[in-house]
């Protein structure tokens, strides 16, 4: 589907958004605030924890209409939640995975692990790019991706959120 300039901005602007409230590993929550008699639609609201940056204190950000607009997906706005439709899988599941589809279009870095030789501690990180994935790699930082990958990066982003139903 063609999109104007000005929603393409728009969609472009969530997305950024979101990446800035979200990053890989994160868990999305999904509220099914309803599901047609047919079972074949669903309307679900996304939250995520967030941190007030006053106070540190954790409160829930309902992130449905960013979300809508990064994916391009309809809304419910009386009952406040995407319009999902089909049915046979986890809805919730597919939701997210459509999400981190549309924020990390170009994959994301897995956590690599090391043990430092003097401490004997054991470090994490998460690469934000392929070439800083590869370069530890190299350096003997360990990656266990998905379905045995040693690359560090995870080619899709839709593997990036963690799905949870409310």
């Amino acid at each position: 589907m063609a999109h104007t300039k000005a929603q393409a901005q728009e969609m472009a602007e969530a997305r950024e958004t979101l990446r800035g409230l979200i990053k890989p590993g994160d868990t999305i929550y999904c509220n099914i605030k309803h599901v047609s008699k047919s079972g074949m639609l669903r309307i679900i609201a996304l939250i995520i924890i967030d941190t007030d940056k006053d106070t540190g204190k954790p409160w829930l950000r309902d992130i449905t209409h960013l979300a809508a607009k990064a994916m391009d997906d309809k809304m419910d706005r009386d009952r406040w939640g995407l319009k999902v439709g089909g049915c046979g899988m986890d809805m919730c599941f597919a939701t997210v995975y459509n999400l981190g589809s549309a924020l990390f279009p170009e994959g994301f870095g897995e956590v690599l692990t090391t043990t430092g030789a003097a401490s004997g501690k054991q470090r994490s990180t998460r690469p934000v790019s392929k070439d800083e994935a590869a370069r530890l790699v190299k350096a003997g930082w360990n990656a266990r991706g998905r379905n045995g990958d040693t690359s560090g990066w995870e080619k899709s982003g839709g593997y990036a959120l963690k799905a949870s139903t409310l």
